[in-house]
């Protein structure tokens, strides 16, 4: 086996021990009660459109070869 096969092992081992260095102090999980769901909310709730509803035949068959 060639020794080029092996050469991602130690790659991933510095990315992943720097990592850890550099990350050390921040959280892996958030507590879920510190995490703002509802900012934004509004203003995606108002760019979602309802998908047009095609009530004749020949609207249906234009979606499908579009």
């Amino acid at each position: 086996m060639p020794l080029t096969a092996y050469i991602g092992i130690p790659i991933f081992l510095v990315i992943y021990f720097a990592h850890r260095i550099y990350a050390r102090h921040e959280p892996w999980a958030h507590d879920p009660a510190d995490v703002d769901l509802h900012t934004g909310l509004d203003e995606v709730e108002a760019e979602e459109t309802p998908a047009p509803v095609y009530d004749k035949w020949y609207k249906k068959m234009r979606v499908v070869f579009e």
